[in-house]
Parts: C-alpha cells; sequence; structure tokens
C-alpha cells in the first residue's frame, strides 16, 4: 500500500518534471526579423535616452575648460602634486595660494566656482614605483576625488591600483579599479566599474579588463558594460617594458540596459574568441563562438570567422547566425537584410 501511494506521487511529478524540460527552449526564440526589430527598438530607446535635455545640466564643459592643463608639479622629482591651486585663465595654469597634504584645484566657469579635492591616501597610503632605472613615481593605490560646484558636491570617484615588479626589478601596474559618478537626481552618469588584471607567467600574459557606465536622466536610464578576458604572448624589450600583447583565445561579454518611456529594452553578447589573424598590423579576422540575448531571450547563436573574406567592406561572411526554427544565415546576409543600406554605407567607408 505504502509503495502504491509512493508510485501515485512520484509518476506524475516525474511526468510534470519531463514536460516541463522539454518545454524548455533550447535554441535561440527569435527569427531574423524579430531580432532586427528587437535591435532597431533598441537603439530607438537609447537614442530618447542620449537626447535628454537634462543632460546639459551637467558640468560637463566646467570641467573640459581645465582639461587640457597640466596639473602642477609635486614638491620634489617623482612627488605627486599636492596643495591649493587656483586656475589663472590669463597664464592657462594653475598658481599655488596655499599648502595642503591633498590636491586642492579651485577655478571659475561662467562665473559659477568650483573645486576638485583629491585625497591620494584617502583609503591606502601611495608607493614608490621604479618605472626604469633611476626613475621613481609615487603612484596611489587608494585615492578619492570630490567635485563642488558652486559650494555642492556633484561627483566622486575612487580608484585603487596594485604594483609587482617585473623580471628586471622594475614596477609594473597588476591591477586597478576605478568608479565614481557624476551629476543630480536630474540627470546623472555613474561609473559603475573600471578595471583591469595583469599576470605574467615566463612570457604568457593573462589579461582580464571591464567596464560598465550608468547614464539616468530623469525615470530614463541606459546602462552598458564590456567584459575582456584573454590570453596570448607577451613580448617585453631589453628593459622589461611591454611592447606587445598577442592574444590568441579567450572571451568577450558586453550588453546595455535601456529603461526609456516606461519600456525596457536589452541586448547581451557573449563569445568566445580564438585564432585572431592580422593583416598589416590591424586585426584581419578572428574565430567566435557565441550568442545574443535581446530582452532576456536567445535571440541567435553564432559560430565561425569574424572577417571580410570577400572584400566588400561588410563584415561576417563566414560567420554562421542561427535563429529560431533553425534559420540561418551568415553575418553578412542578416546586416544587409535587416540593417539597411544606409548604415551599411557608413560601414564600408570605415572600413576602408
Amino acid at each position: 500500500m505504502t509503495t502504491r501511494r509512493y508510485l501515485l506521487v512520484t509518476i506524475p511529478l516525474l511526468m510534470w518534471l519531463l514536460a516541463a524540460c522539454s518545454s524548455s527552449p533550447q535554441g535561440p526564440a527569435m527569427s531574423a526579423a524579430q531580432t532586427g526589430a528587437a535591435i532597431e527598438d533598441l537603439y530607438q530607446a537609447g537614442a530618447t535616452v542620449s537626447s535628454a535635455t537634462a543632460w546639459d545640466q551637467l558640468p560637463a564643459a566646467a570641467i573640459a575648460a581645465v582639461g587640457g592643463i597640466s596639473l602642477p608639479p609635486g614638491a620634489t622629482a617623482g612627488a605627486l602634486p599636492r596643495g591649493v591651486y587656483v586656475h589663472d585663465q590669463l597664464a592657462a595654469a594653475w598658481v599655488r595660494t596655499g599648502d595642503s597634504d591633498d590636491l586642492e584645484l579651485n577655478w571659475l566657469h561662467e562665473a559659477v566656482a568650483y573645486r576638485l579635492t583629491v585625497d591620494w591616501d584617502a583609503t591606502a597610503p601611495t608607493d614608490m614605483a621604479t618605472l626604469s632605472p633611476g626613475e621613481s613615481h609615487e603612484v596611489p593605490t587608494g585615492a578619492t576625488l570630490v567635485l563642488v560646484q558652486d559650494g555642492v558636491e556633484v561627483g566622486e570617484s575612487s580608484m585603487a591600483s596594485g604594483w609587482t615588479a617585473n623580471q628586471c626589478g622594475f614596477d609594473e601596474p597588476n591591477s586597478a579599479a576605478w568608479q565614481g559618478d557624476l551629476g543630480d537626481a536630474n540627470a546623472s552618469l555613474t561609473l559603475d566599474r573600471l578595471g583591469f588584471t595583469f599576470l605574467d607567467t615566463a612570457g604568457t600574459a593573462t589579461v582580464t579588463a571591464e567596464v560598465e557606465a550608468t547614464a539616468r536622466a530623469g525615470a530614463d536610464s541606459l546602462s552598458a558594460y564590456l567584459e575582456l578576458s584573454g590570453s596570448g604572448q607577451l613580448a617585453r624589450d631589453a628593459e622589461c617594458a611591454i611592447v606587445d600583447f598577442a592574444p590568441h583565445a579567450g572571451s568577450v561579454a558586453l550588453g546595455v540596459a535601456i529603461s526609456a518611456a516606461g519600456a525596457q529594452h536589452s541586448l547581451d553578447f557573449h563569445t568566445a574568441f580564438s585564432e585572431p589573424e592580422y593583416q598589416g598590423g590591424a586585426l584581419s579576422g578572428i574565430g567566435l563562438d557565441g550568442s545574443l540575448r535581446l530582452d532576456g531571450v536567445l535571440a541567435a547563436g553564432f559560430a565561425g570567422a569574424l572577417n571580410d573574406a570577400n572584400g566588400n567592406s561588410i563584415p561576417g561572411d563566414e560567420l554562421l547566425l542561427t535563429f529560431a526554427d533553425s534559420q540561418t544565415m551568415t553575418l553578412e546576409e542578416f546586416l544587409i537584410d535587416q540593417v539597411g543600406w544606409g548604415p551599411l554605407a557608413a560601414l564600408r567607408l570605415l572600413a576602408r
């Protein structure tokens, strides 16, 4: 009796699980036309966010006004600059007005006062890095930056770095990270993450890099990310300075998520890469194997070589895309069918 009850309970449960698994799509769930339409919707949503008038409120022009002016020198050779400075517009230079353990830059832009304060050792002490024989520089390993506009903080960022000695005994960065934001509730730019790691093992290097940023304008937003990982051969000169890095395999992930006018759109692209080919010092082809998701749905898988084998300046004639119901076409065919000749003409001009 107990066995019969067990079977009566478990058999329907197993059948339900098998049915659920078999009903889950294993391959792409969008056609080529649907994929093209979703990409167009994503593009239009991005245009809505990027064209918002709220971006005019960001202090980008004030930062650009002094962005090209060299930082003042440190107190000693190789030291980071410290002290209080005011911008001299006529001389286009920073004039020291006081002492400080931090670097404080003050300037006026369109009659509005700005102050940028850099605390070089906010979260970790600075370090002296030997970059070449007889040349040492103070480097920050945990710094913060604060931007104030007319007495109100409108931006902040923090950075960290790690250093290691190479085969020649010189220091080089093996990791770095940066994050920050600029703006207010009406419009803001946020650097969610920016970093890299570097590991050199007997001439074979492994490199990772990542960046993610978010733009917000009112209730609308656009967030994008890029993640890279690669291993390959590393070449150094006689003083161990890196002169070349030739990756032979790795992975790429990139994506964008957009909220505009109450609608949500997203794209996620993931691929492994291998066997890069170069012509005239430029990348001419690379093997890819990955997938594309749109709005969380698997839109297409792809595999093959990304190149321009037929020389018509439209890439992808050897990269095969697979859509729903086993529909296949090359990337070149997809671009021609779904993108249109206007953007393709611009693409061909850029490729020349």
